[in-house]
């Protein structure tokens, strides 16, 4: 994570040296990921000075270059103002700088970055400059419902389908950044969630939970097993997603399975979108170690 002087706090398990070199033996890049949902809060503060943001892209060239990683992936969720917006401008501007000035391979080193699924927060990002300066845009093209909304929805809709709010989806978003926002369809990276939300209080899709649309996160291998154990399985037809309903009393799930995971892959792959990506790998290996989720996308990849 960033700290706010722009030095970096590196956890004492985080190194994976082995992973770098099977993963490089096969011609695959690695990439370290820097911030996230819980430890973004720093960014504002790195990319308020020159001196922060020189010494940041310092430390992460170092690391980069001492760990023999092939870029950064910046997770700053997300800017929210004009400040920011134009700060972060010099913050990716700074790290490119510095990887472009030093010894090779750092020019060829990749800035890739996680970014909204809307224009609630895309507009805080100058993509105009942005599209100058990163590899690729990886869309989180999930949490499009949550506690946030009267109503409850599905996590990662194809389609809005029947939604009352119809504000976003996945086939939205990625439009979005074409033609909206005018980036490259090869610098788009599309996600899709090895998770889903349990809907305590709400009995099916778009319900009013009873005022309360407070929800819980669930990885796929918790929600799998529970099909025709005490919930069962509906497909909205509309927006291609599956969901379940709890067969006695209040209990709604939005998840994505292979099917719809396939659907998402394919329509990137006829977008002719850069790729695909997932939150989180781990999630979909179930107790006989299959990952169904993950086997659902190679698959429709190489169809």
């Amino acid at each position: 994570m960033p700290n706010a002087d722009g030095t970096l706090e590196i956890p004492a398990d985080f190194l994976e040296p082995a992973l770098i070199t099977k993963a490089h033996n096969n011609n695959v890049k690695v990439l370290v990921s820097i911030g996230g949902a819980a430890d973004s809060y720093n960014f504002p503060a790195v990319a308020a000075t020159k001196a922060n943001r020189d010494r940041f892209a310092n430390r992460v060239y170092l690391f980069i270059k001492d760990n023999n990683y092939d870029g950064v992936d910046l997770d700053w969720e997300f800017p929210y103002n004009e400040v920011e917006r134009a700060n972060m401008n010099k913050l990716v501007s700074a790290l490119r700088a510095k990887f472009n000035a030093s010894p090779a391979p750092a020019p060829s080193y990749q800035i890739t970055m996680a970014v909204p699924a809307s224009n609630w927060f895309g507009q805080w990002l100058d993509y105009d400059i942005l599209k100058t300066k990163v590899n690729f845009f990886n869309l989180m093209t999930y949490d499009y419902h949550g506690s946030w909304y009267a109503h409850s929805g599905h996590n990662s809709p194809l389609y809005e389908g029947n939604d009352p709010v119809a504000d976003w989806s996945f086939s939205d978003t990625i439009n979005y950044y074409i033609n909206t926002r005018g980036i490259p369809v090869a610098k788009l990276n599309a996600g899709v969630p090895f998770y889903g939300y349990k809907f305590p209080n709400s009995e099916t899709v778009y319900d009013s939970c009873n005022g309360d649309c407070s929800t819980v996160y669930m990885p796929y291998n918790e929600i799998a097993p529970l099909i025709n154990n005490g919930w069962t399985y509906h497909f909205d037809s509309a927006s291609q997603v599956p969901y379940l309903r709890y067969s006695s009393g209040s209990g709604f799930i939005s998840y994505d399975n292979p099917n719809s995971i396939a659907s998402k892959v394919s329509y990137a792959v006829e977008m002719n979108l850069g790729g695909v990506f997932m939150w989180d790998l781990s999630q979909d290996k179930m107790a006989n170690g299959n990952q169904p989720l993950l086997t659902a996308m190679y698959n429709a990849l190489n169809v």
